[in-house]
C-alpha cells in the first residue's frame, strides 16, 4: 500500500515508517518541514511539502497535532492545539473527498483522554466521554475524522496511552530523576497509568490498516494499566533504583497549573476490541516492556549510549573510593535541582496521556551505515545530522581533550576567537550564541548615539531579526537598494545627506553590509562598489559593518581574499554552523577597542551559554580546509553539470554574481516528483521554485562524498521512463 502519515517525524510516526518498510508498504510523510523530515527518516520514505502532491494514495494515518506538553497551558495555546488537531483533520478528509481514487482507510489518532478523568472502573472503546478540556478536545478530534466514513473511507480511531519507547515519548523524560533515586508517584499515586509499548502501538495501527473488517474507536493501550505508584515501583525496580519520592499534588499545580489535573487522575483503559479480535501483544504487561527496554540499559541487541545518552543502570560510582571530589563535581553538574528532576518525571509520566504529545518527540533512524553518505543539495555546509554531529564530536573530543569555557569565555571558545580573529585580519573576536545577536551587537556599539543605520533592504538585519534592533537597541533601520545585492553608494550619500539635513537632525550611525546575500540566492556585493562605500563611510565618522555569515565563499568567485573585504568594515560576523558545521554559534571580530568588554552586552542579551563548547567543537577543522573544500566541490559541481546538460533533459543557470547556488531544470518532468526520486537515492534537493520550476542546488562539500559520473548516474536513474 502506498500510506500518507502525518506526524511522520515524530516518536511514533518515525517508527511506523520502518515498520510500514519492513511490511512492503510505501510510505510517504506529510511535512511543514520537508528538510528536517528528509534527516529524519529512510531514504525510501517520500516526503510532501504540501498536501496537493500526494497522489493514488491507499490508506492514510493521521497523527499530526501541536505537542500539549511544551510549557503550560493558556487560552491561545488552546486554540493551537484545537486548530493543529481538529482543523488539520478537516483538511486531510476535505483532501480525501476530492481526490478521484479516495483511500481505503483512515487510521486517525486520539487519546485515552476521550474518556476524562474516572476512578477504578475499566473502560473499553464503548465507554461514554469525559467533559474536561482533553476529553473535548479527543472528541471534537475524532468527529472531524468519522466525516470519512461518509466518503466510504473505512475509518479507524486509535485512542493512545503513555507511550513507551527508546529515545523519546514518556521515558525519555522520566528516566533523569528515576535514574537517580528522585522518582516516584504522584500525589497519592492512585491514579491509573494506562501505557503501551512504542513497538504495539505501530504493529496495532499496521493491524488495523491491513484489516479491512476493522473501523470505529481502537484503545492504543496495553492490557495491563498500573496505578501510579505501582508504574513508579516497576520503573525504580528496573533501574535498580528507590522510587520512593512522591511529588506533592500542590507543587504539581504550581508547575503544571491547569494540566496537572492530568498528572493526577487517569483512567484504567483496556484493549478490548483488539484483544477480542485478535491482535497480540508483543508486551502485554509493564515488566516485560521495562525489560525489552532495559531502561535504555545494557541489552545485546542495544547500545545505550548510541540510543539513548544514558548509561546503563550501574552504581553512580564505581566503587566509595572513585567518589573523589571530581567525580562529586561532575555529577552534581548533571543533575537538575531536584524539584526541576520532580517535575520533568511526572511530566514525563503523562506525556501521552495528553493527544498529539506522543508524535513531539523525534526519533533519528539512521543507521552507522548511513552516516556521511547523503549528498545535500539544500544545506551551506555539511547539514549534519545528530548521530553525524555526535560521532564527529567524539573523534574531536578524544584527539584534542577540549578544555571547556565557562559562559562563552576560556577554553576552546577562546581560542577559537584568537583563531578567527587572524583568519578575518582583525585584532580581535568575540563568540557569539547567534548570528542575528552578532549583526544586533555590531551595529548597537557601531551607531553609539546616531541611532540610524543604513541597511540593504534584502538583508537578514532587516528582514529576518524580528525589528530587535529596534525593539531592544532603539536603532532605526533604514533599508535601501531593494532587490539588489549591492548597495550603491549615491543611495547611502543621498540618506546620510537627508539625515543631516532634516529639521531636526538624525545622523547615520551605522551601515550594515550583508554579502553574500542569502534572499538574493547568494548573491555577491560589487567589491568596487563597496570599497567606494567604506572611503565615503570612514570620511564621514559613520561606522561599517560586514555581515559575511558565508563571506569563506566569496574568494573563489571574486578573486578577493577575506583580508580584503574584511579591511573594508570596522567589524565583521561570520556563522559557525552555515560552513563550518558547528551545531550553532557565530564570531564577530573587530578591533580590541571594540570587542574589550563587549561580552557584558553579550550576556545582558542572553547570549552567554554556560557551556558553547559543544557547539563549536568541530569548527577549527572545517574552517582550516573551508577554501579549499568549496573550491574543490565547484569543480565537482561542474562536472555534474557537463554530464546532465549533454544528456539534453537537463538545464543549468548560474546566477551573474552568484557564489553557492545554481538552478537545475529538468525537461517534461515534475521538479518535485523528480526531486523525491532523487533523495530515494541518496540525494536531497530542496522544492523547485513555484514561479519557474526550477531547483536550487546549494553546492557544499557532501559533493566529494561521491564522483560526478555516480552522482550523474543517480540523477539520471532519477527520470522516469520515457
Amino acid at each position: 500500500m502506498h500510506v500518507l502519515v502525518t506526524g511522520g517525524t515524530g516518536f511514533i510516526g518515525t517508527a511506523l515508517c520502518a515498520r510500514l518498510l519492513q511490511a512492503g508498504h510505501a510510505p510517504a510523510v506529510l511535512t511543514r518541514d520537508p528538510a528536517r523530515a528528509r534527516a529524519r527518516l529512510p531514504a525510501e520514505v517520500a516526503v510532501f511539502g504540501a498536501l496537493e502532491q500526494a497522489r493514488e494514495v491507499d490508506a492514510v494515518v493521521n497523527l499530526a497535532g501541536e505537542p500539549l506538553t511544551d510549557g503550560r497551558w493558556n487560552e491561545a495555546r488552546k486554540a493551537r492545539f484545537r486548530s493543529s488537531r481538529i482543523d488539520t483533520t478537516r483538511r486531510l478528509v476535505e483532501w480525501i473527498a476530492a481526490q478521484p481514487r479516495p483511500p481505503r482507510v483512515l487510521v486517525s489518532g486520539s487519546a485515552i483522554g476521550w474518556y476524562g478523568p474516572r476512578d477504578d472502573t475499566p473502560l473499553d472503546e464503548s465507554a461514554a466521554p469525559g467533559e474536561d478540556f482533553a476529553a473535548r478536545l479527543c472528541r471534537d478530534w475524532e468527529a472531524e475524522a468519522m466525516r470519512a466514513e461518509a466518503l466510504g473511507v473505512r475509518t479507524c480511531r486509535v485512542r493512545t496511552g503513555i507511550v513507551l519507547g527508546r529515545g523519546g515519548g514518556a521515558l525519555a523524560k522520566m528516566l533523569p530523576p528515576f535514574r537517580f533515586g528522585l522518582g516516584g508517584p504522584m500525589g497519592d499515586g492512585r491514579q491509573w497509568m494506562s501505557w503501551i509499548h512504542r513497538e504495539d502501538l505501530v504493529g496495532l495501527v499496521l493491524w488495523l490498516l491491513e484489516r479491512d473488517a476493522a473501523q470505529g474507536a481502537w484503545n492504543g493501550t496495553a492490557p495491563a494499566p498500573r496505578t501510579n505508584r505501582e508504574f513508579a515501583q516497576a520503573l525504580g525496580r528496573a533501574l535498580h533504583r528507590p522510587a520512593v519520592l512522591p511529588t506533592p499534588a500542590p507543587v504539581l499545580k504550581l508547575v503544571f497549573g491547569e494540566m496537572a489535573q492530568l498528572l493526577l487522575t487517569g483512567q484504567r483503559v483496556l484493549p478490548a476490541r483488539a484483544l477480542a479480535e485478535g491482535f497480540a501483544f508483543r508486551f502485554p504487561t509493564l515488566e516485560q516492556a521495562l525489560d525489552d527496554l532495559a531502561c535504555y540499559g545494557t541489552r545485546a541487541a542495544h547500545s545505550p549510549r548510541r540510543e539513548s545518552g544514558y548509561a546503563a543502570p550501574v552504581a553512580l560510582f564505581d566503587s566509595p573510593r572513585r567518589a573523589t571530589t571530581a567525580s562529586v563535581h561532575r555529577l552534581a553538574g548533571d543533575i537538575m535541582d531536584r524539584r526541576t528532576f520532580l517535575a520533568t518525571g511526572s511530566f514525563g509520566m503523562v506525556a501521552t496521556l495528553l493527544p498529539g504529545a506522543a508524535g513531539a518527540a523525534a526519533a533519528i533512524t539512521t543507521t552507522p551505515d548511513d552516516l556521511f553518505r547523503r549528498i545535500d543539495f539544500v544545506s551551506d555546509g555539511l547539514g549534519l545530522d545528530p548521530r553525524e554531529y555526535a560521532a564527529r564530536l567524539h573523534e574531536v573530543v578524544a584527539r584534542d581533550g577540549l578544555a571547556a569555557d565557562y559562559y562563552s569565555r576560556g577554553g576552546v571558545v577562546e581560542q577559537l576567537e584568537r583563531s578567527f580573529a587572524r583568519l578575518l585580519g582583525k585584532p580581535a573576536a568575540m563568540f557569539v550564541a547567534t548570528g542575528t545577536l552578532a549583526n544586533h551587537l555590531a551595529v548597537r556599539r557601531l551607531a553609539g548615539g546616531d541611532r540610524r543605520v543604513l541597511v540593504q533592504a534584502e538583508s537578514h538585519l532587516y528582514n529576518d531579526s524580528g525589528d530587535g534592533a529596534q525593539a531592544l537597541s532603539g536603532l532605526n533601520l533604514v533599508p535601501l537598494a531593494a532587490g539588489q545585492a549591492t548597495l550603491p553608494l549615491d543611495q547611502v550619500q543621498a540618506w546620510v545627506e537627508r539625515s543631516r539635513g532634516g529639521r531636526v537632525r538624525n545622523d547615520v550611525g551605522a551601515i550594515s553590509i550583508e554579502t553574500p546575500v542569502r534572499r538574493l540566492d547568494h548573491a555577491m556585493a560589487d567589491f568596487a562598489e563597496l570599497e567606494q562605500v567604506s572611503r565615503y563611510a570612514r570620511a564621514q565618522g559613520i561606522g561599517l559593518h560586514l555581515d559575511g555569515a558565508r563571506l569563506f565563499t566569496l574568494p573563489l568567485h571574486s578573486g578577493r581574499a577575506v583580508h580584503e573585504y574584511t579591511a573594508l568594515f570596522d567589524t565583521v560576523y561570520v556563522s559557525l554552523w552555515k560552513h563550518f558545521n558547528g551545531a550553532s554559534g557565530a564570531i564577530l571580530a573587530g578591533s580590541g577597542e571594540f570587542i574589550d568588554g563587549l561580552f557584558h552586552e553579550r550576556r545582558m542579551f542572553g547570549g552567554a551559554l554556560p557551556a558553547a563548547w559543544p557547539s563549536v567543537a568541530l569548527v577549527a577543522d572545517y574552517a582550516a580546509t573551508f577554501e579549499a573544500d568549496y573550491a574543490r566541490a565547484w569543480s565537482a559541481a561542474d562536472a555534474l553539470i557537463e554530464r546532465l546538460q549533454a544528456s539534453g533533459r537537463f538545464t543549468a543557470r548560474k546566477l551573474p554574481g552568484g557564489t553557492s547556488r545554481f538552478f537545475l531544470s529538468v525537461a517534461g518532468v515534475d521538479p518535485a516528483a523528480f526531486a523525491e526520486r532523487v533523495r530515494r537515492r541518496g540525494i536531497v534537493l530542496a522544492q523547485p521554485r513555484p514561479d519557474t520550476g526550477e531547483l536550487p542546488l546549494q553546492v557544499n562539500a557532501t559533493l566529494l562524498r561521491t564522483d560526478p559520473a555516480e552522482l550523474a548516474r543517480r540523477f539520471m536513474e532519477s527520470l522516469p521512463e520515457a
